[in-house]
């Protein structure tokens, strides 16, 4: 219980890390192996990007940007924990369950980050350039309801079922889904990609 909660606090750090350092699979459905990622997908000049989302509205309550059924699907059947309001001011705002009827404690989480406020570095722009630099262990792009995205982490732990998925819903929002306590890099990145998609549909439709 006490390593969850740990990990679920390792992972506002990591955000913190992306928000002020200008600093979690290559395809949809399959996990790359440690160590492939790779720049961000070029887009061409005929395709449309998708529209900026605002998740500002659930800033304070990012615990419905979830369905219901969706978290009963999963097996969380106990409320979200909304992050606590200091560490919010710096790492951003974040909802997480927990599920400890299993062998093992799973848990979820949902992360709207802080707004980037340096041009320079718009979407996930600053995920990439910390990898270049050493200080992400993997950056491998990807998308999420046609919005560009990445699994990325200091550590590469998506073998031991920890996997963290960040998706730019616009220039200057960044919203990242993350599981732990899963069965591997399959499952907890499926899980994560989940969770991404239906915070997107939420927003399409606030």
């Amino acid at each position: 219980m006490r390593g969850t909660v740990l990990r679920l606090g390792a992972c506002l750090a990591f955000g913190a890390t992306l928000a002020l350092a200008g600093c979690s699979r290559s395809t949809p459905g399959a996990p790359a192996p440690a160590g492939t990622g790779t720049p961000a997908p070029a887009t061409s000049g005929t395709q449309s990007s998708p529209p900026a989302l605002d998740a500002e509205p659930y800033r304070t309550k990012p615990c419905d940007l979830l369905p219901a059924a969706l978290l009963k699907s999963l097996g969380y059947t106990a409320p979200g924990t909304v992050t606590a309001a200091d560490k919010a001011v710096i790492a951003g705002n974040a909802c997480s369950w927990n599920d400890y009827s299993g062998p093992k404690t799973r848990s979820i989480q949902v992360h709207i980050q802080r707004k980037i406020t340096d041009p320079n570095f718009p979407g996930l722009t600053a995920i990439f350039n910390n990898y270049k630099k050493g200080l992400v262990a993997y950056a491998d792009p990807t998308e999420v309801s046609g919005y560009q995205g990445v699994f990325a982490d200091m550590v590469d732990e998506r073998s031991s079922g920890k996997c963290d998925l960040s998706v730019a819903i616009s220039d200057t929002q960044v919203l990242t889904a993350s599981a732990d306590g899963y069965s591997g890099a399959q499952d907890s990145c499926d899980t994560a990609k989940q969770l991404a998609q239906a915070m997107i549909k939420t927003l399409q439709g606030s």
